[in-house]
């Protein structure tokens, strides 16, 4: 609760370190505030025995209750919109991995999703569903999540009980029922004092839940909480997640990659040329899947201090893609990560790739540009 939230492991209520409490509050408070803008994927992560079901019913009966709180995992995407489309939160259990058409679901749903479906009993007639929705996790280990999904998701890890600790499902819900009266009316105080600051809150920069965390923000204002910095720390660890289980950008990292230049080139530098060497499963096989691969993991990338950018040759009308190492761009000089020398574009970029240096603007914004048909 806001202002009785125990810091000792084994809460019984919501078993997580007090760092990321700050985390779970902005989250309840996003779903009860503002039912219009993306909302993170709240993660509950631990080891058996660490209370992860009975967190995410105690969340759900805060912010949507229901008789059914807890959802198994869908099995197709038409199970997934029928599980979506009744309540605002949806709270998968037990979740062992993410395929990635659920991660596309996942991903819509939490920035807004929609589906089109022939309706029943007619040849031509439509039911549109359109939604966006609160999301719980929880599993043991869901292993490594596509990069667009990691960008949209709040990790927070359970702490392990002591066996000394442990209560019994009776004595937990017999709490639940005294306690739940008392932290509901501090949650909604909490929401009426945030309210009221939110409209001065200001970022110096904005992740890419904006909306999250500026609530975040006036919740650390509020508790005398660092929740932006640990929202941060969560970013980039799934960041380092994401792209150290694909092996192509793992190749990139051990390579020390310092590149302009076509995908087919890039491919070519990264893969090994070595007598008997083998690709690894989802080593990309063509430029273009090197081109996806790219745009799909390069804000994870940024975070973690690659420059990845994507141009395009107007001569001959084919992508070039920057890629530099981070290390590479500390090297440029002993002030900040990319030097005190290095050139930088009127929106902030540096200017590391050899036309943008030359041009004085970097690729993203020379594409924005209106040029002659």
């Amino acid at each position: 609760t806001p202002n009785r939230a125990s810091d000792k492991p084994g809460d019984p209520h919501l078993n997580v370190a007090t760092a990321d409490k700050p985390l779970t509050l902005a989250c309840l408070i996003a779903a009860l505030i503002d039912p219009e803008s993306p909302h993170p994927i709240l993660c509950l992560f631990g080891e058996q025995g660490t209370g992860k079901s009975t967190a995410s019913r105690r969340l759900v009966s805060l912010i949507d209750p229901s008789p059914v709180p807890l959802r198994k995992p869908p099995r197709d995407q038409e199970s997934w919109v029928t599980a979506a489309q009744g309540s605002w939160v949806v709270a998968l259990d037990n979740l062992s991995q993410v395929p990635d058409w659920l991660s596309d679901c996942l991903c819509r749903a939490a920035t807004g999703d929609g589906d089109v479906r022939r309706a029943l009993y007619t040849d031509s007639d439509l039911a549109v569903f359109a939604f966006r929705r609160c999301i719980i996790l929880n599993g043991i280990d869901v292993g490594a999540l596509r990069g667009d999904l990691a960008d949209r998701t709040l990790p927070i890890n359970l702490d392990r009980i002591e066996e000394s600790a442990r209560l019994t499902e009776r004595q937990l819900n017999e709490r639940w029922t005294q306690d739940q009266p008392r932290i509901f009316g501090d949650l909604l105080s909490l929401a009426t004092e945030l309210i009221r600051r939110l409209p001065s809150v200001r970022l110096a920069s904005s992740p890419r839940m904006a909306d999250f965390a500026l609530i975040l923000a006036a919740v650390d204002q509020i508790l005398g909480t660092d929740g932006l910095t640990r929202f941060a720390e969560r970013a980039r660890t799934m960041a380092e997640d994401t792209l150290s289980a694909d092996p192509f950008i793992a190749a990139m990292d051990e390579a020390r990659i310092d590149f302009h230049g076509k995908a087919a080139d890039l491919l070519i530098k990264v893969t090994p040329d070595e007598q008997g060497w083998r690709p690894p499963r989802n080593w990309p096989k063509d430029p273009r899947m090197v081109t996806s691969l790219l745009r799909r993991n390069a804000p994870a990338m940024r975070k973690l201090g690659w420059v990845v950018d994507e141009g395009e040759d107007r001569s001959n009308h084919y992508v070039i893609w920057t890629a530099i190492h981070p290390e590479i761009g500390r090297k440029s000089g002993p002030q900040g990560p990319y030097g005190p020398q290095t050139a930088t574009c009127g929106c902030g970029n540096p200017l590391l790739a050899p036309q943008s240096k030359q041009r004085g603007i970097c690729e993203s914004c020379w594409l924005k540009q209106d040029w002659p048909s």
